[in-house]
């Protein structure tokens, strides 16, 4: 290449300097400088815009932005002196680094699975297993966790996915107010007796020669008591651990639902309309959870069980009676009511046999028989038929 001669001249001998530009490496060297630069840029936005698409809880958003302007800032500090091969090389490792974080890879997981679980609740409510209710309160009280592990320095060490509370799914209950109604085994008997009046009104025993009228009575009954129906309820309930846990579901759900509503009436901007809806919502949810809507008189689980189910288990009993009575005139002086051959106690189309309120019907007529047979009357005589 020509030299660049430069003489200064005064009196001594002419100094000449001689210096060599290789103008071509210069360039080449500028040009790789300005690709390195463009390379980390480039580098540095794709690591900024591929964490920035990373699907994490929202409450993980200041971690991941802390995350973000860390590898930033690594960056454009080892390029501030214009070092920017060593900047393209920082670039390159952290943009490994960050494919590979095990913590925010954690974090990654730990989002999916909650968010399965979101959709979990969503399923059990689109299939019935759930009311809205129920699967909006869950949603509320359940929130992201990341339960990561650290050491004393904060550095991450591990972690374990979240267990979210599930929902009680629904429980029809009529099918143990059935297996109680059919467990329970129905009560039923019978009582009957024969009483007898004289001519004048005067009562006397059937078989006195004084009857004139004699009366047959009845009594027939069938009964499911409550007491015992309550009582199996109460056991079948024990045994059915998952019916209280689903009745304490639904009384944390409305309880839910009433603080809520109690929030809302704060809003002194209202319409009448909602306020006056919202009044009656919360005047029912506080009489399904406290007696006689008392707030400082809270169910237990037992009571709100027995005040959901009373009405039902009143329905399953029953006291059934049926009384007969039947009257016969019987010819005075026949003895026992036996008079005009065969009409009074035998007109009344009594079964003797039968157990009555008075003992055994049969073994007083036997005896009053058998006293006539003893006074030496046959039997044709003694009832009546000679």
């Amino acid at each position: 290449m020509p030299a660049n001669n430069i003489s200064i001249r005064g009196g001594y001998q002419p100094f000449q300097l001689k210096q060599d530009y290789h103008l071509d490496t210069f360039g080449s060297a500028v040009d790789k400088i300005t690709q390195q630069h463009e390379k980390a840029l480039e580098q540095r936005a794709a690591i900024q815009s591929a964490l920035a698409n990373v699907k994490l809880n929202a409450a993980e958003d200041e971690w991941k932005q802390n995350y973000i302007n860390n590898i930033i800032t690594r960056i454009d500090d080892a390029a501030q002196f214009g070092n920017y091969s060593h900047a393209l090389n920082i670039a390159y490792q952290l943009a490994g680094e960050a494919a590979s974080n095990p913590e925010l890879l954690a974090k990654v997981q730990e989002n999916e699975n909650y968010e399965n679980w979101r959709k979990s609740l969503d399923a059990l409510y689109l299939n019935n297993k759930i009311d809205k209710n129920t699967r909006d309160y869950f949603k509320d009280k359940n929130n992201y966790k990341f339960s990561g592990v650290y050491d004393e320095s904060g550095n991450y060490k591990g972690y374990s996915l979240t267990e979210y509370e599930n929902p009680v799914q629904q429980i029809d209950l009529s099918g143990l107010f059935n297996w109680v109604g059919q467990t329970i085994a129905e009560q039923s008997g019978s009582s009957q007796g024969v009483g007898a009046r004289t001519a004048t009104g005067g009562k006397t025993e059937y078989y006195s020669p004084d009857a004139a009228v004699l009366s047959h009575s009845g009594q027939g009954y069938s009964r499911k008591d409550l007491a015992t129906i309550n009582a199996v309820w109460d056991e079948a309930i024990k045994r059915h651990p998952e019916a209280i846990a689903y009745l304490q579901q639904q009384m944390d759900v409305n309880q839910w639902l009433l603080d809520k509503t109690e929030k809302e009436l704060e809003n002194p901007d209202l319409d009448i309309n909602s306020r006056i809806k919202l009044e009656a919502d919360s005047d029912r949810l506080k009489k399904d959870l406290y007696v006689d809507g008392d707030e400082s008189k809270p169910y237990t689980v037992q009571e709100y069980l027995y005040k959901s189910s009373k009405e039902t288990l009143k329905s399953m009993s029953y006291n059934r009676v049926n009384t007969q009575f039947s009257v016969s005139s019987s010819g005075v002086g026949g003895g026992a009511g036996y008079g005009n051959k065969g009409g009074g106690f035998f007109d009344l189309n009594f079964n003797a046999i039968n157990r009555g309120p008075s003992g055994l019907i049969e073994a007083a007529v036997m005896k009053h028989l058998n006293q006539k047979i003893n006074n030496g009357s046959d039997i044709s005589k003694a009832i009546g038929q000679e």
